[in-house]
């Protein structure tokens, strides 16, 4: 018994079918634990290169921000026509203007604007836009008259005749030496038109 006790059990011993079984020592243990070890090591090292030659593309390079700056070039600034370009003027401190508004002038303009509406037939859908249309050319018209340092604002009445009283009125904040208006009325048997004309001076 003290001979079988002595025995390690690193020795083979019989199995149940007569073969001999083989157990493994503690030193085979520690072997086997430090080659599973560096097989990890290696497996860990080898994914490790292989996501690190993923992500990197063929032909990149790193640029720094120094280089990336320095490549870096400035719009070109193109120089603006002279047609985009706001002349200003010196303020001339003149209170008063060189040339009056020309009064006749702007009442033949209205009148004849006003003439056309010979032929025409009132219409309380139409005749808004008819108001409209002669007032932007009547309008047009002083402007071409080169008036300087006038401002000039356009109005045009149309409404019918049934028997009825109307009165055209408009009440103004200016200087009356200098600024003045120009008022035309047209009459027909079925409607009338009134066209005014304000010039107001502008320092």
């Amino acid at each position: 018994m003290t001979e079988m006790s002595s025995l390690s059990w690193s020795q083979s011993f019989r199995s149940s079918e007569g073969e001999p079984a083989e157990y493994p020592s503690q030193d085979s243990h520690e072997l086997q634990h430090r080659r599973f070890s560096t097989e990890s090591a290696r497996s860990y090292r080898k994914l490790s290169q292989q996501d690190n030659t993923s992500r990197k593309t063929p032909g990149q390079r790193r640029i720094s921000g120094a280089s990336f700056f320095a490549n870096f070039k400035k719009p070109d600034m193109k120089e603006q026509p002279l047609q985009d370009i706001k002349v200003r003027f010196e303020n001339t401190y003149r209170m008063e203007p060189k040339a009056h508004f020309p009064e006749g002038k702007v009442r033949s303009v209205i009148k004849e604007a006003l003439d056309t509406l010979v032929s025409h037939n009132y219409n309380p859908t139409h005749s808004p836009f008819v108001a409209k249309l002669l007032s932007s050319r009547i309008l047009e018209n002083v402007k071409q008259l080169n008036v300087g340092r006038y401002k000039v604002v356009c109005l045009v009445t149309i409404g019918s005749k049934k028997s009825q009283d109307l009165r055209v009125a408009s009440r103004c904040l200016w200087d009356s030496q200098f600024d003045t208006f120009v008022s035309v009325c047209f009459e027909s048997e079925q409607f009338f038109a009134v066209g005014t004309v304000y010039g107001v001076y502008y320092e």
